[in-house]
């Protein structure tokens, strides 16, 4: 299993799985629909996570940020922004564009692929605290007073939530190594086959699937039998009720985007893998398609968040119009413009009343 922790860094040219295409015509082929996927799609997602981002962090702070759910929100929103940026744009966008980004030398693998990790999995850890201020906020409203306008409790917490995550993943500095022809960043040669499976099983598993996947679904739950004993005393067009909603969903988008993106993953290195170089095409173009269809929705992750938060709560629609209206002039003229056209026709039906 050589490319065990090397899931992120399939070559363009197929002659990395270990065998050669029987055509140079299935090269160009296999070659540009990966180049398509690595130089394109994938960086344009995460450039459209950028922008969506972008105006996430601006309405909410258009919002203002009076309570530590806001507070969490907007952390999340900018966690998202560092991690797609550092996922989509510089590991997969520019080590494409840039072919010899890792050759500069093997510390800009090993530092690459430690924030490619750690980012990843602290905004994902920074959602599971999002969820359990919102958990305590449903299950134990009074104490949750204490905590609510308490602004540096989710600093405090997220920021430790982003340490520990980058100690957590800073193996990555010694599993990770430039390949002997220095075109990918994958498992050292220093590493045994069983440590890079350990240590695969112990990032992807166990901090990007199973710890924050598991708490998030059992902390979804308990908010939601929460929320339906205290329906008839929640105000549903208030924003705490509208803060929950979209927690909901983006929780439950994670969860989604996170099987998309590793039940692939796991086809490929634990079922496809041990296949490769048995003479059999067809598992090695597999085996990098998956490879590529794992970013996909790893990529969309983190980018879509503000189109859940513009769906999902009428409220924060309303604030993001408000936003633009007031800081876009095409907008701002427009409805100039409206309200003028209706203050002549108010004043044009006045008189014709009057008769």
């Amino acid at each position: 299993m050589e490319k065990i922790l090397n899931v992120s860094d399939d070559e363009v040219d197929l002659s990395s799985t270990g065998e050669s295409p029987s055509s140079s015509d299935e090269v160009e082929l296999w070659s540009g629909l990966f180049g398509v996927v690595n130089g394109g799609v994938i960086p344009l997602i995460g450039l459209c996570g950028f922008v969506l981002n972008g105006l996430g962090v601006a309405t909410l702070l258009h919002m203002g940020i009076n309570s530590s759910s806001m507070a969490y929100m907007l952390i999340l929103s900018i966690g998202d922004i560092i991690s797609g940026f550092v996922d989509s744009i510089l590991t997969v966008g520019v080590k494409y564009w840039i072919r010899d980004l890792y050759t500069i030398s093997e510390l800009s693998c090993k530092i690459l692929k430690w924030l490619n990790y750690s980012t990843t999995f602290s905004t994902q850890f920074v959602l599971v605290l999002f969820t359990f201020d919102r958990l305590l906020a449903v299950t134990y409203p009074l104490k949750y007073r204490l905590l609510k306008h308490n602004l540096k409790y989710p600093i405090m917490t997220s920021a430790s939530a982003w340490l520990l995550l980058h100690i957590l993943t800073s193996g990555n500095l010694y599993v990770f190594d430039l390949s002997v022809d220095g075109r990918s960043c994958g498992q050292s040669d220093d590493i045994s086959q069983l440590g890079g499976v350990i240590y695969f099983h112990y990032t992807a598993t166990l901090l990007y699937c199973a710890i924050p996947a598991s708490l998030l679904f059992i902390f979804n739950i308990v908010i939601l039998v929460q929320m339906k004993k205290n329906a008839k005393n929640v105000n549903k067009e208030g924003r705490e009720s509208a803060i929950t909603k979209i927690l909901l969903i983006v929780s439950f988008a994670y969860l989604i985007f996170t099987a998309l993106s590793i039940i692939p993953l796991y086809i490929a290195l634990f079922y496809l893998e041990p296949k490769l170089g048995n003479n059999e095409e067809w598992v090695d173009h597999l085996y990098s398609a998956l490879l590529q269809l794992n970013e996909l929705p790893a990529t969309a992750n983190v980018s879509f968040n503000f189109v859940f938060y513009i769906l999902g709560s009428r409220i924060f629609r309303k604030e993001f119009l408000s936003m633009l209206r007031q800081y876009c002039c095409c907008i701002r003229g427009q409805e100039t413009v409206k309200n003028k056209t209706c203050n002549i026709d108010s004043a044009t039906a006045a008189p014709t009343q009057q008769k």
